[in-house]
């Protein structure tokens, strides 16, 4: 049984990394706007650079080997990598 976890655990960590390598295409309008709201902001506020992690940031992946950042990036059907 753990073994058959160990798998699970590794077929989903792969089907992860595949999807941080397809392609998202940005909108230039978008990426503007998500970084417009933070241009005169203060960045020694904590509240402000917990906000500017939590909108950019989906989840950190750590590994033996490297570090995987995952942004908040959302398809055209809404659907969130």
């Amino acid at each position: 049984m753990l073994e058959l976890e160990s798998q699970k655990a590794d077929l989903q960590n792969l089907i992860d990394e595949e999807k941080l390598n397809a392609p998202i295409p940005l909108v230039y309008e978008e990426v503007v706007f998500w970084f417009s709201q933070f241009q005169n902001a203060d960045t020694d506020d904590e509240k402000f650079r917990e906000r500017l992690i939590n909108t950019f940031v989906n989840k950190i992946l750590v590994y033996n080997d490297k570090l995987v950042i995952v942004y908040n990036v959302r398809e055209k059907d809404n659907q969130e990598y």
